[in-house]
């Protein structure tokens, strides 16, 4: 790769940006992993990186391992085909959701929950899943995007994802 950072094509950053699962990942300076639900993701203009919302309570120790190693995992899973990519990153920075991230992300969660009840999954356990959104404050963890894996089950998972051109 020439550049510095994985640079985003719009088939992925309209992936990112879509209904899917996403679960963020980071680990400790001891490298002992930590892991969140995250609710929504935005492409910066540049395609360079990557914001992902999470709540600040149950997130407290994603965003603590992040500002302490400058590291960052995130799996994004359309549910529906469980098409999947894993984004690892670095110089992350938390940034204040503006009324537009929250429009952005309360977007989101109605498109999960439809998609959950698409595969069976009960507004009971829906709810469940989804409490902290609710009742949390949330926050934005922007990254720059270094590399991106294939995670869909199959012959490619685990391959680096090349940018489409």
């Amino acid at each position: 790769m020439a550049s510095d950072h994985y640079v985003i094509d719009q088939v992925l950053a309209d992936f990112l940006e879509s209904d899917m699962a996403i679960l963020v990942a980071a680990c400790d300076a001891a490298h002992k992993p930590t892991i969140s639900r995250g609710y929504g993701m935005r492409v910066s203009g540049d395609r360079a990186r990557v914001t992902v919302f999470v709540t600040r309570q149950q997130s407290a120790a994603i965003l603590r391992d992040v500002e302490q190693t400058g590291r960052i995992a995130v799996n994004a899973t359309r549910i529906s085909d469980y098409e999947s990519y894993q984004l690892k990153g670095n110089q992350p920075q938390t940034v204040e959701p503006g009324q537009a991230d929250r429009q952005h992300t309360d977007h989101y969660i109605k498109g999960l929950r439809s998609e959950m009840a698409k595969v069976g999954i009960t507004p009971t356990q829906i709810d469940n899943i989804l409490r902290s959104y609710d009742s949390e404050p949330l926050v934005g963890i922007s990254f720059t995007v270094q590399e991106v894996y294939c995670q869909t089950p199959g012959p490619g998972a685990g391959k680096p994802r090349e940018p489409l051109a």
